[in-house]
């Protein structure tokens, strides 16, 4: 409640506190269930589907002839360290290009970029994992 004087200048009364509640834990508990690591991984991998897309639009055929790998390990971290597939565990052939991890051929799935735009013609080797997945659900959105 505002109270002024004869000079325009404001004065204000003091109220008491009222009743507080604490809800830190709702906002944990909301939050908890909403930041689990899995969606956080699936945002991850659509965000860097959309980097490699972009890249793909963006390079010159010669630029990713010459430098399609260097390009694709700026956008996704490689996991060069394992020697082995993280699913059947055997010796890694490729590298997931939305993960970085290893995985063998019998464990690859390969996804041709037309289907995101007729203009690419190339393909991304994908783990049969979560990459796929999320690959697919993204491109029917």
């Amino acid at each position: 409640m505002k109270l002024f004087t004869a000079k325009k200048k404001e004065i204000y009364t003091v109220q008491p506190k009222g009743i507080t509640k604490n809800k830190t834990e709702l906002f944990n508990s909301i939050r908890n269930s909403n930041n689990n690591k899995l969606s956080i991984e699936k945002a991850r991998i659509r965000c860097r589907l959309d980097k490699l897309l972009d890249m793909y639009k963006t390079k010159s055929l010669l630029q990713l002839s010459l430098y399609q790998t260097f390009y694709e390990k700026e956008i996704v971290p490689w996991n060069t360290d394992s020697k082995i597939c993280n699913y059947c565990y055997k010796k890694k052939s490729y590298i997931c290009r939305l993960c970085g991890e290893p995985i063998c051929k019998r464990c690859t799935k390969e996804i041709p970029l037309k289907d995101f735009d007729p203009k690419l013609f190339y393909s991304l080797i994908l783990c049969k994992g979560l990459c796929f997945n999320e690959t697919l659900v993204y491109q029917k959105l």
